[in-house]
């Protein structure tokens, strides 16, 4: 048994209507008054806790917090049939959207492997996160990162498709959670506000984990400003589970030096590892361009897919892929577990 504290404090003449407290998206509490105390039975797979607050005004939204749980080993219980490779191909930097599968090799620890599935996906429904840095740091340029995001899915977004946005600083906030509605989204980045430090890798393992279950082409968007320095999560842990998740990872980091060694080698690892890719701006109006760079990709994709050898067993060690095309660099995630 496990019992779990929380706290409330309301605006200035607000009053609490209820307070609950959710496991992944299963309500195991409804409380309305203090103490919020609750004792649960804790799963010992990964997960999280929503505490979520409403209070006694139609006008004011919800507001929930949410707490990781264990590590990302739980994936490795999960058996791969059909391998999945969202593949972009670039060609003088620029999408490319007419080849056919002929022109497309695709290497699984080395030896070639027969196409199961081939698709080039222009009109596929999107579902994108978003998630933003609000650390101390990006307070000078929060606004103009709200603004962009906002034109962002603003252009991208088109009829079926949905997408998340979570905040960022000593831990990862839910501030939209899926949906359709653009103005939702939109309105969660007006509200976003800075606060304390950088946990960026368990942003990236909580964004990640909302892609579970979740419909069509995927993409998460992480903007920061700076390393990691708060995360219950590991670096190694935290790129162990994006191999696991399958989703690519476009990292965009904000006045990041090139003298950052580290830094720019651990946020490119996700990018690189995944079949996303990195960007690198010294000034918040570069998002713009950024973005368009990414919507251009992710409405010109392909989806290749093969099913692994006899030999394959599950569980086993990481296998390495690699997609070569004819023309032009492809860009996929860099391999998968079992």
């Amino acid at each position: 048994k496990t019992r779990v504290q929380m706290a409330v404090t309301l605006p200035e003449g607000k009053k609490l209507q209820k307070l609950e407290l959710f496991l992944n998206e299963t309500r195991l509490a409804t409380l309305y008054e203090p103490p919020f105390v609750q004792t649960i039975d804790l799963p010992s797979r990964l997960g999280y806790l929503r505490a979520v607050a409403t209070l006694d005004d139609p006008d004011q939204s919800p507001v929930e917090d949410v707490v990781m749980i264990n590590t990302p080993q739980y994936m490795q219980e999960v058996s791969v049939h059909l391998v999945e490779l969202p593949t972009t191909v670039i060609r003088d930097g620029r999408p490319v959207g007419d080849l056919p599968q002929s022109a497309f090799n695709v290497l699984d620890e080395g030896q070639p492997v027969k196409l199961a599935r081939f698709e080039h996906v222009t009109n596929l429904p999107l579902a994108i996160g978003l998630a933003i840095d609000t650390s101390t740091s990006m307070q000078p340029r929060l606004a103009e990162a709200q603004k962009a995001g906002a034109e962002f899915l603003s252009s991208v977004m088109k009829k079926g498709d949905k997408a998340f946005l979570i905040s960022f600083d000593a831990q990862p906030h839910v501030v939209q959670r899926w949906t359709s509605n653009l103005a939702e989204v939109t309105t969660g980045l007006a509200k976003l506000r800075t606060d304390e430090s950088t946990a960026l890798y368990d942003a990236i393992v909580y964004s990640l984990y909302n892609f579970v279950g979740a419909k069509g082409q995927k993409a998460l968007v992480v903007i920061t400003d700076g390393k990691d320095t708060s995360s219950k999560f590991s670096f190694d842990q935290a790129l162990d589970y994006a191999r696991r998740a399958g989703v690519p990872v476009y990292g965009i980091g904000v006045g990041i030096g090139a003298a950052e060694v580290d830094v720019r080698y651990r946020f490119g690892k996700f990018c690189a590892e995944t079949g996303g890719g990195v960007y690198y701006i010294d000034q918040v109006s570069d998002l713009r361009r950024i973005y368009d760079e990414i919507q251009k990709e992710l409405r010109s994709q392909y989806l290749l897919g093969f099913y692994p050898g006899e030999n394959v067993k599950p569980g086993s060690k990481w296998r390495s892929v690699t997609v070569q095309v004819t023309e032009g660099k492809a860009k996929t995630i860099r391999g998968y577990y079992p």
